[in-house]
């Protein structure tokens, strides 16, 4: 993956989503290129926190290429998104241990965002409604 691709990337989610894009890069050898993070973030976060960040963009990334090792019914995977309190991950598969991120707000699915939380909800409240 090539930093130019990376950077269409990240022209194309602030075209399409504006400041809803928190951040946009690659994770690649459990290592994070962050090609663009949103100003309001980087002041923000401390170092210690950016680290944070950048730790769980490596795990995440780990957990979603370990889908990617077998074939299923449904095909290979192309693309994980993962709800997190604050934001959305989208990882999108660039080849094996390689994936491009970003980083999106909550609101930019409150319809997706609503849905989690009613199966969450469902799933561990036990009532049947």
């Amino acid at each position: 993956m090539t930093r130019a691709n990376i950077d269409r990337l990240t022209e194309f989610c602030r075209e399409h989503l504006a400041d809803a894009v928190r951040a946009v890069g690659i994770v690649h050898d459990d290592e994070v290129d962050p090609a663009y993070m949103r100003e309001d973030l980087q002041r923000r976060y401390t170092d210690a926190e950016l680290e944070g960040l950048e730790d769980a963009a490596v795990r995440t990334s780990e957990a979603f290429q370990g889908l990617n090792t077998y074939q299923t019914s449904l095909g290979q995977s192309h693309a994980g998104l993962f709800a997190f309190e604050d934001a959305f991950l989208l990882l999108i598969s660039c080849g094996e241990d390689e994936a491009a991120y970003v980083s999106l707000d909550r609101s930019v699915s409150e319809d997706l965002s609503a849905f989690i939380k009613r199966c969450n909800d469902r799933l561990f409240s036990g009532s049947p409604a």
